[in-house]
């Protein structure tokens, strides 16, 4: 027989209480606080992103995936 001893520090036993009965479960919804969606805030659009962005819509307009008209409307709202 061997008996082990140790003088470190006593560690705290975790209790995990599974508690999902009905009447629980409602009160902890009621007591939880509404989550607000966070709001992005407003990017600052650089010179370069307006570059990149004309850039972009100048190959969809080569591709023929837009008109020269959504290009220019799209141009015109980027360099505003």
């Amino acid at each position: 027989m061997a008996w082990a001893l140790s003088s470190g520090p006593k560690q705290t036993p975790t209790v995990i209480v599974n508690n999902t009965t009905q009447a629980y479960s409602q009160e902890y919804k009621a007591e939880k606080p509404e989550i607000q969606p966070e709001v992005a805030s407003p990017k600052l659009i650089t010179h370069q992103d307006k570059i990149e962005q004309l850039r972009q819509y100048k190959q969809l307009l080569d591709e023929g995936v837009i008109t020269n008209e959504e290009f220019n409307k799209q141009k015109a709202g980027i360099l505003g």
